[in-house]
């Protein structure tokens, strides 16, 4: 799971992957129409989201678990989460609580 490494970026992928830059940036384009960078920051979500449900994950903060799979600031975390999901972090959590 690359997209957890918080230093990733297209060149480190596109070299990961044996791919050109603009190869790896026209294939998300055109299949996930995503940047590079909202696509690592979809994945992030989904793991975080995934994590969430996990019973031992209950002892980790939200923040916490954000820095698991790849963001390094909470803002950014923030905002994203509620740009793909449309709600906060914590209304998430609230709403899929089990």
């Amino acid at each position: 799971k690359l997209f957890k490494n918080p230093e990733l970026t297209l060149d480190k992928v596109a070299i990961e992957l044996q791919l050109s830059k603009e190869v790896l940036r026209l294939y998300l384009k055109q299949e996930y129409q995503l940047t590079f960078k909202g696509f690592i920051n979809k994945l992030r979500i989904e793991e975080f989201k995934s994590l969430l449900k996990q019973k031992n994950m209950k002892n980790y903060s939200l923040i916490g678990i954000s820095h698991m799979v790849g963001f390094q600031s909470s803002a950014t975390f923030f905002r994203v989460f509620k740009q793909i999901e449309g709600v906060t972090p914590s209304q998430y959590q609230k709403a899929n609580a089990m």
